[in-house]
């Protein structure tokens, strides 16, 4: 396309090489785009399609418009009232489908040929273009795996209302079990499995069962315990959380939100995932519809590790009791903590109040006092308006949560750690989406010296944009940092601010948000700003270096 040109695709996501698009918008070779179609639908939250302040995107709606929809209803109205009238319809998406139709005869039960052949077909794309990601490069090390789980004894046949010594977990267990096996053979997951190299751990804390799945260039890999290598996305909830997900009762949105399920790893493989959620569902509800009912696993039940899944009870012998430990009442974390957490809910009203950071968007840390290499840190995906002390996640340097019942830490905690573990000089972390240093990042604009302020900072690294969530993001951030460095802007993404303390990474964030804002507009006004003279802004920075 020429130069200057916008792009308009409301069509088919295959007619246009997303990549080169980015490309060409990124260097101002296209005007602007407006796109309702994607690769993968619905796009992430960071694709840089919907990031780039050129692009309109729509979620695929732009052809409902009234007249669309009223036309749609007609030819519906129109092919039933054929139907009824003995006619054939004029717009049969499979016209030999037709001919065996009957309002009176039994519907035909498809031949065991032909569902066979259905099975061996791979599950329906997210959109229209296939898209599969790169082989990995380099070789991912891995344990043996067993190709198999190892054969679950038939379930004791128990006659209606006689009691079993089997808890709802023994059950559960069974279903996941078979559930796995079935992974391993299912169509839809070899096809998902295809040049992806993707490991997901599942971790059910009240149930004592952790099972993880393997897909691995067409084959497909499961088992119960951790999976043999690190896994690209672990998901931790109770066994109830997740049987509801499986079932459809529990969105798992939701549930992330609300902390019921904490999710960790790389969230760009994690978003491949939707491409068989549905998948997933279905194979888990066909292993439930086998084992059956686990009953309510909201109740305690006896922990399934260690023990025979198949033994009965003796004969004649009453079932024994199911041990229900008693809850342990807690008292509710007060809002005030009387630790650190107390300053980062404090900052992080400062800051959403001031709009550097958004709802969910942006993240704080600190280092735990008197706890070497662990740090507190903003929760993921909670509305930063209304945190508190008790929401704040204890995390180590791995970025893991220190404590069972916390809920999922931010999304960005590799960020704060690979900052932390290289500048240990640094107390605090402090990532915003601040609009006007953003806005710096996005066009390319420097940071310059125009006060006593802007000099004690100095220059600030830009980072090209990388996938959020992601360890290469992290390690690109602390390079850009080194080891006198106390801001970066992340192309897209954001602000970086790291310091000796949690105030003044506060402070330096809004020094470089409101620098960023006249200089930008000074540039608007078509004027350059004026810089402090050399040897000042060299005085001033050594001194900032220092401060900070």
């Amino acid at each position: 396309m020429k130069a200057g040109a916008f792009l308009v695709n409301t069509a088919r996501a295959a007619l246009t090489n997303e990549a080169a698009l980015v490309e060409a918008l990124r260097s101002g070779h296209l005007s602007g785009a407006a796109l309702d179609v994607f690769s993968a639908e619905p796009p992430g939250p960071n694709d840089p399609l919907v990031l780039l302040p050129n692009v309109i995107a729509t979620p695929h709606i732009g052809g409902n418009t009234s007249d669309v929809s009223a036309h749609q209803g007609e030819i519906i109205a129109d092919e039933m009232e054929r139907i009824l009238s003995g006619e054939r319809p004029r717009f049969l998406v499979s016209p030999a489908a037709f001919d065996d139709f009957s309002w009176t005869r039994p519907r035909p039960v498809p031949r065991p040929e032909t569902l066979a052949q259905l099975r061996t077909r791979g599950s329906p794309a997210i959109s229209d273009l296939d898209a599969r990601p790169l082989r990995e490069s380099g070789s991912r090390e891995t344990r043996p795996a067993p190709s198999r789980l190892p054969a679950t004894p038939e379930p004791v046949a128990v006659e209606k209302g006689t009691p079993t010594a089997m808890s709802h977990f023994t059950t559960f267990e069974r279903i996941v079990r078979e559930f796995l096996t079935a992974s391993e053979t299912d169509a839809a997951f070899l096809a998902f499995a295809a040049n992806r190299v993707f490991v997901m751990h599942y971790a059910l804390t009240d149930a004592s069962l952790e099972f993880h799945m393997i897909f691995d260039n067409g084959s497909v890999k499961a088992g119960m315990g951790a999976p043999p290598t690190r896994s690209d996305l672990t998901l931790k909830m109770k066994a109830e959380v997740f049987d509801g997900m499986m079932t459809g009762k529990i969105n798992a949105i939701s549930a992330a939100m609300s902390g019921k399920m904490k999710f960790s790893g790389d969230t760009g493989k994690a978003m491949q995932m939707q491409r068989v959620q549905k998948d997933i569902m279905r194979l888990y509800s066909e292993a439930r519809q086998r084992i059956g009912d686990p009953g309510d696993l909201s109740k305690p039940g006896p922990a399934p590790a260690g023990r025979s899944v198949s033994t009965p009870p003796a004969a004649g012998a009453p079932p024994a009791p199911t041990p229900r430990p008693q809850p342990v009442e807690r008292p509710p974390e007060p809002l005030v903590a009387g630790d650190e957490r107390d300053e980062l809910v404090a900052t992080v009203r400062e800051l959403y109040e001031k709009n550097l950071i958004t709802a969910t968007g942006g993240n704080l840390s600190l280092r735990v006092a008197g706890r070497e290499g662990e740090l507190w840190i903003t929760p993921s995906a909670m509305f930063k308006g209304s945190l508190r002390a008790d929401t704040m996640i204890r995390i180590n340097m791995q970025g893991e949560a220190m404590d069972e019942e916390a809920g999922t830490p931010s999304s960005e905690r590799w960020v704060h750690t690979e900052i932390l573990t290289a500048r240990p000089d640094l107390q605090a972390v402090i990532h915003t989406h601040a609009p006007w240093a953003t806005l710096l990042a996005l066009t390319e604009t420097p940071f310059l010296p125009v006060s006593t302020e802007a000099a004690f900072i100095g220059d600030i690294p830009r980072v090209p944009f990388i996938m959020p969530g992601t360890h290469e993001l992290a390690a690109a951030v602390a390079r850009a940092l080194g080891e006198k460095g106390v801001a970066v802007l992340m192309q897209n993404h954001g602000l970086v601010v790291a310091a000796s303390s949690l105030r003044r990474a506060a402070s330096t964030t809004e020094v470089v948000e409101r620098y960023s804002e006249l200089i930008l507009r000074c540039l608007t006004l078509g004027k350059q700003p004026p810089v402090l003279p050399e040897d000042v802004v060299k005085s001033l920075r050594e001194v900032g270096q220092m401060m900070a």
